[in-house]
């Protein structure tokens, strides 16, 4: 479900990862709030768990290539969703 509320976003998925052509299943929600300052603008919650991460926007240069080092190392899937039963509607509050 994604839902948007003036600078706020939040995503929620049971979906957390796709390796070896299988899902693995949880439930998470990313929320970005576009009024907040980093860190706390950017927010990943694991509701099984019960807990929250903060995400940090600033990287340096070696984060960087270390993590372009494990993505060119990794074996690429491609994935499609059906988005046939996707709509949108005004919220109300």
């Amino acid at each position: 479900m994604l839902d948007k509320y003036v600078a706020k976003l939040r995503l929620d998925t049971t979906l957390i990862d796709f390796t070896d052509m299988k899902c693995q299943r949880g439930d998470l929600s990313f929320t970005f709030r576009g009024d907040a300052l980093p860190p706390k603008s950017f927010v990943v919650l694991d509701n099984e768990q019960k807990v929250y991460q903060l995400i940090h926007q600033e990287e340096s240069e070696v984060e960087t290539e270390e993590e372009v080092d494990i993505l060119m190392s990794s074996d690429i899937y491609s994935a499609t969703l059906s988005t046939k039963s996707i709509s949108s509607s005004e919220r109300t509050r």
